[in-house]
């Protein structure tokens, strides 16, 4: 990868690699130097069982925009921290769109403010990002998966060992698996 890449082929370059993304159908609309807009469709498997957009679908749709901001210089950047505040709660059918930009860079470490909004502008969650600039450039991943192949080598829940839980050191497992 080069070093003078457009933020527009540095968000081409994140879309392909990108699995949750892909998976949710999130769309990159536009990229600038510090910033970043996606958006996605609410569709009936994004609804939660209160009948509203679940909240992590509104993160996911959030953290991505933050995600493409912080990384469009080129340099990867990782999430440090992030806080989501839920406002209205979204429709299925609602277009979300989210946008995320930098609010300061100091050294390493970068701000981020983003909001998503609905179709009709109404402001439906905000974002507050930290994060932290890495020394490798964006696409020089150690991943050996992209979007596309990514799910076929994640293994099925059922197959993971059990238990699946913590105990303190030194302690006896509690109860044997129920069935």
């Amino acid at each position: 990868m080069s070093t003078d890449e457009t933020p527009a082929e540095v968000g081409r370059r994140m879309l392909e690699d990108d699995a949750v993304v892909a998976l949710l159908g999130i769309e990159l609309a536009d990229m600038a130097a510090g910033s970043a807009t996606l958006s996605v469709l609410v569709r009936p498997d994004m609804i939660n069982a209160a009948g509203v957009c679940h909240g992590g679908m509104l993160t996911a749709l959030a953290d991505a925009a933050f995600a493409f901001a912080s990384n469009s210089g080129g340099t990867r950047a990782l999430a440090a921290a992030i806080t989501v505040d839920f406002l209205p709660p979204a429709q299925e059918g609602d277009r979300l769109t989210a946008q995320a930009a930098r609010g300061q860079l100091q050294g390493r470490n970068g701000l981020y403010d983003g909001s998503v909004r609905n179709a009709e502008g109404d402001l439906v969650a905000t974002l507050r990002g930290r994060a932290r600039l890495m020394p490798q450039r964006v696409g020089c991943s150690a991943r050996p998966w992209t979007a596309s192949t990514a799910w076929s080598s994640v293994p099925a829940w059922s197959a993971l060992p059990w238990p699946m839980r913590w105990r303190a050191p030194g302690t006896r497992a509690s109860s044997p698996r129920p069935r």
